[in-house]
């Protein structure tokens, strides 16, 4: 069953490992993908670009950030992809190497200007350097392409509190808490801003 298995044409293989990545298989998709390197299969340049980026993917699901930048590079030393960026930002923000990882959010968004996830995670580094001035237009902009995004919300809320912007920030956090009632950055917050104004847990802001 082996041999045939490894008779299978490499797309086919290919498609193996990134099903397995999907399905939450990440250590058995790289341990199928060193396999077929072992192996030295024949790919087109398409196939292997794909190869690698589902084990950059598996990599940052298992928390292995280091290989993850490494394999994010050889993806981008090929191709200049918003999403490689984007999860290469994310295992520098892993890795507490924020300027880096903001860097690599802001390449992304130069491609895919409306994506509210880079958005966020650019918020979340802005925020997290300190530079909440900054933060600040991106993470309205976040809001504004994705009403739902809970984690947006609570980005900004945390910009305002910390710009002093207390009904911005109070509204942010309060929505935030209503898409995700146990987000518990943004209950902190609400109960800060509610104590210091002492106001009402469901007081109206109008």
């Amino acid at each position: 069953l082996e041999d045939s298995f490894w008779r299978s044409e490499p797309s086919d293989l290919v498609k193996v490992a990134g099903w397995l990545a999907d399905q939450g298989f990440a250590s058995e998709a790289i341990s199928l993908i060193s396999r077929l390197e072992e192996r030295r299969m024949s790919l087109t340049a398409k196939l292997g670009i794909t190869l690698s980026c589902v084990q950059a993917d598996c990599f940052l699901q298992l928390g292995r950030f280091g290989e993850a930048v490494q394999a994010y590079d050889r993806i981008l030393s090929t191709a200049d992809d918003p999403v490689a960026h984007a999860n290469k930002g994310l295992a520098h923000w892993e890795l507490q190497e924020y300027e880096a990882a903001l860097r690599h959010y802001r390449m992304a968004l130069q491609m895919d200007p409306n994506n509210a996830v880079v958005l966020r995670g650019a918020g979340e580094v802005l925020n997290r350097l300190g530079r909440y001035d900054e933060a600040l237009p991106i993470l309205r902009r976040a809001v504004a392409a994705r009403p739902g995004y809970g984690k947006a919300y609570t980005a900004l809320g945390v910009s305002c509190f910390n710009l002093g912007s207390w009904l911005e920030a109070y509204r942010a956090l309060r929505r935030a808490a209503e898409i995700d009632p146990t987000d518990k950055v943004a209950l902190l917050g609400l109960g800060k801003i509610e104590t210091y104004f002492d106001l009402a847990p469901d007081a109206d802001d109008r």
